[in-house]
């Protein structure tokens, strides 16, 4: 969270997936995506249960959605995996 603030502060624009959508990092964030799901850390009582650990649906969840936005914008960019490749590992 000190971190989220730091960059709200400095002007940082933030974007979050989240299961909580009054959490305090929802509260800083100009976008939030709330995703269905079962949490243990979950403030409110949700009406999603699951038999799976901590956050595994969750992580399962943010991790088809997030391919979906990024095959949507290929798309939309006109993109291929072969286009993008030698750009994919430049921070290594």
């Amino acid at each position: 969270m000190a971190l989220a603030r730091k960059a709200h502060a400095a002007g940082v624009h933030i974007v979050l997936i989240t299961m909580d959508a009054g959490s305090s990092i929802a509260k800083l964030a100009e976008v939030t995506v709330v995703l269905p799901g079962a949490s243990p850390k979950l403030r409110s009582v949700s009406a999603v249960t699951s038999i799976q650990p901590m956050g595994s649906a969750f992580e399962q969840m943010c991790l088809l959605t997030c391919d979906a936005m990024i095959l949507s914008l290929m798309q939309q960019m006109g993109e291929s995996s072969e286009s993008m490749f030698p750009r994919h590992a430049d921070l290594e």
